[in-house]
Order: structure tokens, then sequence, then C-alpha cells
């Protein structure tokens, strides 16, 4: 499935809209340089790390790289947030992307129990797609892709 983004300035920062999402349901806040074209699609397995913030300027609620250990999960499979699951089908591997997520895309009306109140926006900070099916950005990925064993994608190195 081919990914079509269409940018407008907002605020002094980029919204990325992919087809069939509602506008603002998240925001890209800082989008770094792709380092492939393999987009993760529902069911994929992908491994990521993330920071989460309730404001720019907070301490983060939840940082895998302080736990040493990355999310592991399956997009599009209500895992993780909405808006979160949604960005990711936006990115490619080795991207690295800052999100500002709206409540209702979020952890809603209910937040989560002592960590995120009720109705609250979402900073995800530092996002970057580690791993989409055990593939890895770099040069594991282009022998892969040599081999047949997965499909589109180029590096960009």
């Amino acid at each position: 499935m081919e990914v079509k983004e269409a940018a407008e300035e907002t605020m002094g920062a980029l919204s990325y809209h992919k087809e069939g999402l509602r506008e603002g349901e998240y925001k890209v806040r800082e989008k770094g340089a792709p380092k492939s074209f393999l987009y993760p699609k529902r069911g994929d397995t992908v491994t990521v790390h993330f920071s989460i913030k309730l404001s720019e300027e907070g301490d983060p609620v939840d940082d895998t790289r302080d736990k040493g250990t990355p999310l592991s999960f399956r997009v599009g499979h209500a895992e993780v947030m909405q808006g979160l699951d949604e960005a990711l089908m936006t990115m490619c591997l080795g991207e690295k992307v800052n999100l500002k997520i709206e409540s209702q895309y979020a952890y809603g009306i209910n937040g989560v129990h002592r960590l995120i109140p009720p109705d609250t926006d979402i900073i995800v900070s530092h996002l970057e797609i580690m791993s989409v099916n055990g593939v890895l950005p770099g040069r594991k990925f282009l022998l892969k892709h040599m081999r047949g064993e997965v499909g589109g994608g180029c590096i960009l190195s």
C-alpha cells in the first residue's frame, strides 16, 4: 500500500496526514531522514524506542531508552494508543520523529491510572522504528531485500 502524505505549515510545526486519517490525530513535530522505504503495515511487528511526556518541557513519564528495552508490538492491533499506531504506518524503518498526539487518540477520557491524567495530549519524542518484522535498517535490510526476503524498499544511507 502506497503511503500518501500531505504536509501543511501549522503553528510552526509540520502536520502530516495519511490518507484515511482524521485531521489532528497526530502532528509530526520533527521528522528525521528515513533510512529505508520499508513502511510497517497492519499486522507487522515493530520494535520502537520512544519517550512519552505530558508537555514539551516536562520530564518523561515513560522512556524505553532509560529502561534499556525497546517496545515490540503488532501494528494496527490496538496494542498501543491509536495515534501512535497510525503514525507508525506513515514512518519507515530507521526514521525518527517527535509527535504530539491529541488526547482522544492517546488515552482519552480514562487516562492511565496515576501516570497520565484523563483528557491529556501526549508528546512522543525520539520515536524511532528500530525494526520491522525483525528487519533492521542498513546493510542487513539491503541483503534481505536482494535475496527477496523482504519487499519494497531501498537504502538511503
